[in-house]
């Protein structure tokens, strides 16, 4: 494997989760932009899949805020309302290993029974076009 050079990213991969259900968004990297690119698309992320309801003091306490003022890294972490994942590489096709490894480690989770409420909490809090306009806002799309 390649180890990617840091000042060098060109991509970043989205991945919103909630409950069992993951959104997959490859965004350009702006190493000028890309913190508060992600600090804003995180609240906002937050914000709609907690049905507004999120409380900000708590997600700012996540890797998008408290390793803002160190080195930007090939990966951080939001772990609230679902998770979010921003994950940064060099290559397009490396973008689309991180995705294809996300599915295959995710599988188990799909799988099984789903509750109604858990299927309508999806519907109503985890839209592909809702989260993809959200993303869209603050990133350009790859």
């Amino acid at each position: 494997m390649v180890k990617e050079i840091i000042n060098d990213y060109k991509y970043t991969v989205i991945i919103s989760q909630y409950y069992h259900d993951r959104h997959y968004v490859v965004v350009e990297f702006n190493k000028e932009t890309f913190i508060k690119q992600m600090q804003n698309c995180t609240k906002e992320l937050d914000m709609y899949k907690s049905n507004f309801l999120g409380n900000m003091k708590d997600i700012e306490k996540s890797d998008p805020w408290y390793s803002a003022h160190h080195e930007i890294r090939s990966r951080y972490n939001v772990n609230s309302h679902g998770d979010i994942y921003f994950l940064n590489t060099f290559f397009a096709n490396r973008s689309q290993e991180l995705i294809q490894k996300d599915i295959r480690d995710s599988n188990y989770g799909r799988q099984g029974y789903k509750k109604k409420k858990v299927l309508e909490d999806i519907r109503s809090n985890h839209s592909y076009k809702t989260v993809f306009e959200i993303i869209e806002k603050h990133f350009k799309i790859a």
